[in-house]
């Protein structure tokens, strides 16, 4: 057990190496978007880009869980394993093509048709190549590829942004062409290439993946409800230009969305290997428990902060600091959510995962009408964060037949208790003294869990 808390911590930071210079360069580079695209232009390549992750599921079919699955399965070959996942992801390349001519029949995309076609199939490619990296053990390679991408990213943005003036399809011919360096690097690292065969499709193995891979579709596309449907609320009840501010109040949280990513990255891979173990129970909770500690500490102290960050950005977003907070409390628990939903993929009872998702959508887009027309982006702001409230604990109540896991009920609602408090502090400029004491409360609450840090910290600092 010791030595998988060492993996779990290992590969964390490993990613978090990796992938962190590549996430704060991203987020380095939204201000410069706000200077060089209106509200009105970021709001186009925002729904553009949001549009393509709802379409993704449909063309992979979940094959890159399946990727990542079957690659750790002693009774399969990792080789087989990518070439089948392929064959399965290049045929359905073709229902792309008949998805994105149909969406972008919509004004909003009119002219995009082409390059939207190139990133939904270059960002799904992509996606089947990191999981398959993760799968067989080659988190070097799915990790740095992440540092390559973005380097392209940044790049192909000042070539297309700044000196040719490309707008929004320089924008969006920059994202295919961070994609695209990401699948040729994988590919080389791993030698892809040297995978096909003639002989290498297996009808046994693809119906298998399929059947482990079908359920979690519908359950990609139900977490793309929780995450974007919000968007399009305010797209079409407050317009395009409203949509790009509530996009960049979206950027803060999604500095703890990056931090949780990294996280989970290694969390999967900790937990798949742990699933046999005698002691997985205890293993669960002692890890929940941190996870959710941790997340609740760190959000208090980004609420701090949230509205002089905000300050970066070009004047026309300057109210977009309003809506972060509670999509801030939205990201913790989707975090906690993605933790427990790791159990659907341990046991390989993945339909749970659809079920638990789809009652999460089903209250987001509810919230989302009954809010966004009565008090505007807020309202779509708080419809996120309780949906995701609601999926965490269903997911935690049903996995029990999974991972007897006991997360501590009573400390996670004393933790929301005050962040919930210092949020209000925050929205209505209330008294600096408060935010301090609610964040005070917050390291009083959590003090076994940051105690046990410490002293799991500091002998590794002395080594």
């Amino acid at each position: 057990m010791n030595q998988e808390y060492k993996n779990l911590a290992k590969n964390s930071v490993l990613f978090a190496i990796a992938n962190l210079g590549s996430k704060l360069l991203k987020f380095i580079i939204v201000p410069f978007y706000t200077y060089y695209l209106s509200t009105t232009q970021y709001g186009t390549v925002d729904t553009i880009t949001t549009t393509i992750s709802l379409l993704s599921p449909f063309i992979l079919l979940g094959i890159n869980e399946a990727a990542l699955r079957f690659s750790m399965k002693e009774a399969c070959d990792p080789d087989s394993v990518f070439v089948n996942c392929f064959f399965v992801l290049a045929m359905t390349s073709v229902l792309g093509l008949l998805l994105s001519t149909v969406i972008t029949r919509f004004s909003i995309f009119d002219g995009y048709w082409w390059i939207f076609y190139l990133i939904l199939i270059a960002t799904s490619f992509e996606t089947l190549l990191m999981y398959y990296a993760r799968g067989v053990g080659r988190n070097g390679v799915f990790a740095f590829s992440g540092i390559v991408s973005t380097v392209v990213l940044l790049s192909s943005n000042i070539l297309f942004l700044v000196c040719l003036k490309s707008g929004e399809m320089g924008y969006l011919f920059s994202v295919f062409l961070s994609s695209l360096s990401s699948i040729f690097f994988i590919s080389l690292k791993l030698k892809i290439f040297r995978f096909f065969r003639i002989n290498a499709l297996n009808k046994t193995l693809i119906l298998s993946m399929l059947r482990y891979s079908l359920p979690l579709m519908p359950n990609a596309i139900m977490w793309w409800i929780m995450n974007s449907s919000d968007r399009y609320a305010v797209l079409w009840v407050l317009g395009v230009s409203s949509a790009g501010i509530y996009a960049i109040s979206y950027k803060i949280p999604s500095i703890m969305s990056t931090f949780v990513g990294i996280f989970h990255q290694a969390w999967q891979l900790s937990a798949i290997r742990q699933s046999k173990a005698d002691n997985k129970n205890t293993f669960f909770t002692s890890v929940f428990n941190a996870f959710s500690s941790s997340s609740f500490i760190v959000a208090s102290i980004m609420l701090l902060f949230i509205k002089p960050m905000m300050l970066i950005f070009d004047n026309s977003y300057i109210d977009s600091w309003k809506y972060a907070p509670f999509l801030l409390l939205g990201a913790v628990f989707s975090g906690m959510s993605g933790f427990v939903g790791v159990n659907y993929t341990v046991s390989e009872k993945t339909l749970g995962a659809f079920i638990t998702s789809a009652v999460g959508a089903v209250i987001n887009i509810i919230l989302n009408i009954i809010l966004t027309p009565l008090i505007g982006m807020q309202g779509t702001s708080i419809a996120t964060f309780v949906s995701f409230y609601i999926l965490w604990l269903v997911r935690t109540l049903q996995t029990y037949r999974y991972v007897e896991f006991r997360p501590n009920f009573v400390l996670i609602h004393a933790n929301l208790f005050f962040i919930l408090i210092e949020t209000m502090v925050v929205l209505f400029n209330g008294s600096i003294a408060i935010i301090f004491f609610c964040i005070a409360m917050l390291f009083w609450l959590n003090r076994t869990f940051i105690v046990s840090t410490i002293k799991s910290v500091v002998p590794l600092v002395k080594k």
